[in-house]
């Protein structure tokens, strides 16, 4: 499968402004509903007498009602990882968010959050759709990655603080989530007990949409990893919150998806009701008008259990303690650097397993079947761990098959990657090359000449080691901005200059039929 845009992650510590409780009376629920007639077309003017609301199936009173063209608290939150550079993505996006807050109801509030590997600070612009325009305008494209549930979730505690009863969050991204501290069940926990509508607008490429439309549940990345379908995510997260979501494939797609959100909120009733006291965790909801042939969208219910998302006491910001990634177990943070050392101890601390790939006694195991000439054959790669840019990355590798090469793979991210690979074994003979693969180039020539940065070359034996680690070859890299140190087994063997791939995760890869085993995967910051 292709899958060019799935290769990043998250590591986010997010601070944002304090967050009080919502100033309208807590128990109102607000419902944004929008009424259709059957050629689809947005149907107004109608009178609360229209409407009859059920909780649960058992009649409740409107406690509140208005027409269309209400304000609204509105919150952006828009994708500026790497890949949104592809195509003009951002600043198509960019102008048609501009048009969206021209056209928004003058007394409407917004706020504004980027995301990518990061989440960004929230920007405040209250009533202010001139700075909102400004601010838009001035996000820009650049580390890789999608930090998507940690993002809606962030966004959703926002809202709490909201000046209006109607609330509606925005997204637009070109990515799948792959590395959140939040999984997708808790999102919708917090997405089912939140005012907001949640409108997702997915950017995605041909090929990635070709993926995606399978409907498969979960997609597995090249890393290994599996996540989330994205296609099957947002349209839960949309349909949840009584909202829409969108999968444009041109900039003039994108630019009509938003204007369908702008037309919506505008032509929205808005009914409130108190709740009924009841011990259910979740009341299901039915709106219904009176008119032959007219449809109804609207959430389906709400969530009165506690979501089990924790935010820091005094702000909207993601608890780390509460929420930790599975591999900061293995994380120390020292004085002024990060270092990560992975010793395959702990099954829990997130790396693939399956029948490709499992951990034992201290190691990790990679195995690919094949015949005997697929050396040049694609690579079974993984990845994980936190996202590094200036680092030095060192694992002890043995491989087992006359024709396979193991090795260390770094700045994996979703354009591609580096691999430093080596075969052989010291004392007999070891060779090592170090390979760029680009994602998107033709399949089963990961290994060819095409893709060397530095070709096969024999490793020289500097000293005679240990007869118990004569099979294994310790291969390290140190990457500084775009120069790339080489070294097996202690030795440094080359230097070569890249600029293809900035940042990434570090992880291992086997090419060719045989059985790799690993030890001690470990990265460190560089100053």
């Amino acid at each position: 499968m292709r899958q060019a845009h799935l290769l990043s992650y998250l590591l986010v510590t997010i601070g944002l402004p304090q967050t009080p409780t919502f100033k309208t009376e807590v128990n109102l629920l607000s419902l944004g509903v929008r009424v259709t007639d059957t050629h689809g077309r947005d149907v107004t003017g109608l009178a609360q007498s229209s409407f009859s609301l059920l909780e649960d199936n058992v009649p409740q009173r409107i406690a509140f009602f208005a027409a269309e063209k209400q304000p609204v608290t509105l919150g952006i939150l828009l994708d500026t990882s790497g890949s949104m550079r592809a195509g003009g993505k951002i600043d198509h996006a960019k102008a048609a968010l501009r048009d969206l807050i021209a056209a928004s109801h003058p007394d409407s509030e917004f706020f504004l959050m980027e995301f990518s590997t990061k989440l960004g600070d929230i920007v405040e612009l209250t009533g202010n759709p001139q700075s909102l325009s400004a601010a838009i305008s001035n996000a820009a494209a650049s580390r890789s990655g999608t930090a998507l549930y940690d993002a809606v979730a962030v966004a959703l505690c926002r809202l709490r603080n909201a000046r209006h009863m109607r609330q509606a969050l925005i997204v637009v991204t070109d990515g799948a989530d792959q590395h959140s501290r939040l999984n997708i069940e808790q999102l919708l926990r917090v997405v089912q007990s939140a005012r907001a509508q949640v409108y997702m607008i997915g950017d995605f490429s041909t090929d990635e949409r070709d993926v995606f439309q399978a409907r498969t549940k979960t997609i597995t990345l090249v890393s290994g990893r599996q996540i989330d379908n994205p296609i099957l995510v947002f349209e839960r997260l949309a349909r949840d919150s009584g909202a829409e979501s969108y999968f444009p494939l041109t900039p003039g797609q994108l630019k009509r998806a938003i204007n369908a959100v702008a037309k919506e909120l505008d032509t929205q009733y808005t009914l409130g009701y108190y709740p009924a006291s009841s011990a259910a965790a979740y009341r299901h909801i039915q709106v219904k008008v009176a008119g032959r042939g007219l449809k109804v969208q609207t959430r389906r219910g709400f969530s009165t259990a506690d979501d089990g998302v924790h935010f820091s006491a005094d702000a909207c910001a993601l608890s780390a303690e509460q929420h930790p990634y599975p591999y900061e177990s293995k994380l120390t943070h020292k004085p002024e650097h990060l270092v990560y050392h992975e010793d395959f101890t702990d099954p829990r601390s997130g790396w693939p397993f399956g029948d490709a790939s499992w951990y034992g006694s201290g190691e990790y195991h990679i195995r690919q079947d094949g015949r005997a000439d697929d050396l040049a054959k694609e690579g079974v790669v993984r990845a994980y761990g936190p996202w590094w840019t200036d680092v030095r990355a060192s694992v002890m590798a043995r491989e087992f098959g006359n024709t396979s090469a193991a090795g260390l793979v770094f700045r994996l991210n979703e354009h591609g990657y580096y691999a430093l690979l080596a075969t052989g074994s010291p004392g007999v003979g070891v060779y090592a090359k170090l390979i760029a693969k680009i994602y998107g180039t033709p399949r089963n020539r990961d290994l060819s000449p095409d893709f060397d940065l530095f070709p096969w070359t024999r490793v020289p034996e500097v000293h005679q080691q240990p007869a118990h680690i004569t099979q294994w070859n310790t291969l390290q890299v140190e990457c500084r901005g775009e120069v790339i140190t080489l070294y097996v087994n202690d030795l440094e063997i080359g230097k070569v200059r890249d600029t293809r791939f900035h940042d990434g995760h570090v992880g291992m890869a086997l090419f060719g039929p045989g059985h790799a085993v690993f030890r001690e995967l470990i990265a460190e910051e560089l100053q």
